[in-house]
């Protein structure tokens, strides 16, 4: 029989998480590699095989100019779970478009939420990742399979 451990958070390192979880997002936006590579975890194991090093140079490569976001002027960070084989681990959406005020009447403020599908007329660009925590730092990063916007719903019906 298989034995589930299930890991509590203390008050300080969920302070702690959300920190660096802020610093991720900055870092990630502004292509930061050194605040990218001060808040990785010198053991993690990224994207399930990758070290700090090519982590940082990945994720600042390919998701920045001169790959498919090139162009890209706006930018959404919104929050929700995964709930794959790893479930309730914060999942970040970063949410790229095109919003060009000279050229269109139609604003990007709208209302959107976690998991609303792209919008077409913004060019929007959705992915998803998923960030492990230990120590202070992160130790994982990974392109969850499924996510939810919260767990209450799944709470209320279990």
């Amino acid at each position: 029989m298989q034995q589930v451990i299930i890991e509590t958070v203390t008050e300080k390192e969920l302070k702690e998480n959300n920190r660096v979880k802020d610093k991720f997002k900055e870092a990630f936006s502004m292509r930061d590699i050194a605040l990218m590579k001060e808040i990785l975890h010198d053991e993690g194991v990224f994207f399930g095989r990758w070290n700090k090093g090519r982590c940082v140079n990945q994720l600042c490569a390919t998701y920045h100019p001169g790959n498919f976001i090139e162009g890209f002027i706006g930018e959404q960070v919104n929050e929700g779970v995964s709930f794959d084989s790893n479930p309730n681990e914060l999942t970040l959406e970063f949410r790229f478009y095109d919003f060009d005020a000279f050229m269109r009447f139609e604003h990007p403020d709208d209302e959107v939420n976690f998991q609303d599908p792209p919008r077409q007329r913004l060019r929007e660009i959705v992915f998803h990742l998923t960030l492990r925590f230990k120590e202070g730092k992160i130790y994982g990063i990974r392109r969850p399979k499924k996510v939810i916007a919260d767990v209450t719903k799944l709470m209320a019906e279990n």
